[in-house]
């Protein structure tokens, strides 16, 4: 065994979901972690890249590819818009292969129109895609994932999530799934369950639409699919050590995309017309720090505010109003 295969990052006897695992970037993280050893359950339901329509032998021959590559691997094709269709794929996951340790979550489509002739019913169908099915597919993988002190969730959102006027409902839904990578992350800590978020850019089905150009040549010889499935296959991995982190992945550059805030101002008598006139210093990016959680961004505040509290913060806890 050489030096280079003795560090390989593998992943033998580990089952990875990889929804969206039928065709483009999907298609190439399966490609990796089952080259790699893994047993992958490609979860495709075979849409267009609009959403519409649907195709079960996309995932169907792909998990025959891997199969003939000499992996292990199972197909499943229901809709994941729908909780029977989510938490199915982790139900024939358990069912199938016994156990269930990575859930990459890459399934989605593209709904990109001007503000204007946007419906609001884009908007509930790219959460049904996004995620209402990661929520739903981690809820189902959770108690079997805790269990066994052990497991890897990646979402693949995108960095449309910075804003995009011609996308609106794509990058707010998209945007949402920083909120619920930050707090998984902290609620499986303790559990061994790590979760990660990563916004790609490369080759897709939609890419092909293109018109022929300059721009389109270097795009499809740079933003190659491999080069996201490295990070993936990394942060699914035993020895990934991040949490709760979100990166920027494109062309071979892995950027963190960082949430926090910087200085600002403190007024004690803050009036709107006060407001106005130390907004310079509302926007100035002096003293950026990034926060892992909630409970971080609160101990800042209440330092610059002139309060320390008695011991170490603990998260902000609520009952219902019924108990």
């Amino acid at each position: 065994m050489t030096a280079q295969s003795e560090s390989e990052l593998r992943f033998d006897g580990r089952v990875a979901l990889i929804t969206g695992a039928g065709r483009g970037m999907g298609r190439a993280h399966a490609e990796l972690l089952s080259a790699r050893g893994a047993t992958v359950v490609v979860c495709d339901h075979g849409t267009a890249f609009d959403g519409s329509g649907s195709d079960a032998s996309v995932a169907h021959e792909a998990a025959e590819a891997l199969i003939a590559s000499g992996g292990k691997a199972s197909a499943w094709t229901a809709d994941l818009t729908g909780e029977e269709g989510a938490r199915g794929a982790v139900r024939h996951a358990l069912a199938e292969h016994g156990r269930l340790d990575i859930i990459v979550h890459n399934a989605g489509f593209s709904r990109s129109v001007p503000f204007a002739q946007s419906r609001i019913e884009d908007l509930d169908d790219l959460y049904a895609i996004n995620t209402r099915a990661a929520a739903l597919m981690v809820s189902e993988a959770w108690p079997s994932m805790v269990a066994q002190n052990f497991g890897r969730v990646v979402f693949v959102g995108s960095t449309a999530m910075y804003g995009m006027s011609d996308a609106v409902y794509y990058a707010t839904i998209k945007a949402s799934y920083l909120g619920l990578t930050r707090s998984l992350a902290e609620a499986g800590r303790e559990h061994g369950i790590a979760v990660n978020l990563i916004g790609p850019s490369a080759v897709s089905r939609l890419a092909d639409t293109m018109d022929e150009s300059e721009f389109k040549t270097w795009f499809f010889e740079t933003m190659r699919p491999e080069l996201v499935s490295a990070l993936v296959a990394y942060l699914s991995h035993d020895k990934a050590t991040v949490n709760g982190a979100s990166f920027a992945v494109a062309g071979g550059r892995v950027a963190p995309i960082l949430m926090g805030e910087a200085q600002g101002f403190v007024d004690r008598e803050l009036t709107p017309e006060r407001v106005m006139q130390a907004m310079s210093a509302a926007e100035d990016e002096t003293g950026f720090e990034a926060f892992p959680d909630y409970v971080s961004s609160a101990a800042r505040l209440m330092d610059l505010l002139g309060y320390s509290p008695g011991g170490e913060l603990a998260p902000l806890s609520f009952s219902r109003p019924d108990e």
